[in-house]
């Protein structure tokens, strides 16, 4: 999916070269399997951002924290993050590096997945949006997935929609 093209911005040449995909995960197979496809799309020197979004009151185990932020929940927090970025950096390729493509991982905090995934491409500059999202029946939320929807909707960097691998 790529932003609609206008008079103005109409291009007789090729699309720039992509060098900076932005792919986002929540740790589910299918979001994974995006992945490499974003490492894909971004070779020969460009560089993967792997997001992760993460409520603001998060705890390990999609538990929440309810009621206000003390000092005990903030140590348990900072771990859960850390937890993330360690699983973000497990999920690179292998060959990623040997195939020229550097990669940056970061988990952010809000309470919309599809605003922060938006606003971090745009602080990216980033070239495409990669995501994962399942297949289904005709409707548009079912079919391509609500966060995906929603970042289609508000973004105008162009998307890489990656569905589940055929079985």
């Amino acid at each position: 999916v790529v932003p609609l093209v206008t008079r103005q911005t109409q291009a007789t040449s090729m699309a720039p070269p992509v060098r900076r995909v932005l792919v986002t995960t929540d740790f589910s197979a299918l979001a994974n399997h995006a992945i490499p496809h974003a490492y894909t799309l971004s070779r020969g020197g460009g560089t993967v951002h792997l997001l992760h979004v993460m409520h603001p009151q998060e705890l390990p185990g999609g538990r929440h924290r309810q009621g206000p932020r003390d000092r005990r929940f903030e140590a348990r927090h900072a771990k859960h993050v850390q937890a993330c970025a360690d699983k973000l950096r497990a999920l690179i390729p292998p060959e990623a590096a040997a195939n020229g493509v550097s990669t940056e991982v970061e988990v952010v905090e809000h309470r919309a997945v599809a605003e922060a995934i938006g606003q971090v491409a745009e602080r990216l500059c980033a070239d495409v949006i990669c995501l994962g999202t399942h297949g289904g029946s005709g409707l548009s939320k079912a079919l391509l997935g609500s966060v995906a929807q929603q970042v289609m909707a508000s973004s105008q960097r162009p998307l890489f929609i990656v569905r589940p691998p055929v079985e």
